[in-house]
């Protein structure tokens, strides 16, 4: 990151579709659970003498971006755009490393 701060590089965009009506709370719920329970996901990366450094966050703040594009009128075409504004976002490693 260091080498290219403005490139992202790191960004990999996995994608879901879920097809059915999905319990907001419970899901959000459901995440915060994977995410308490998954030191992966709780892991930032820090430098000390310029030296990075890998440290797993016990208590890590986030919202959970929850889009639906259920009623909107070119699903698709909504979707790409919002995956191309995510693709382009540079990832601070001493944050969270998940959107």
């Amino acid at each position: 990151m260091k080498m290219n701060p403005n490139d992202p590089i790191y960004n990999i965009i996995f994608t879901f579709e879920i097809h059915g009506v999905i319990n907001k709370d419970l899901f959000v719920k459901s995440f915060e659970f994977l995410v308490e329970k998954s030191d992966v996901l709780r892991t930032v990366f820090i430098e000390e003498d310029d030296v990075p450094i890998q440290q797993a966050i016990s208590n890590i703040e986030y919202d959970l971006d929850y889009v639906d594009l259920t009623n909107h009128s070119n699903s698709e075409l909504a979707l790409e755009q919002l995956l191309q504004e995510k693709r382009k976002k540079i990832y601070d490693f001493s944050n969270k490393l998940f959107d």
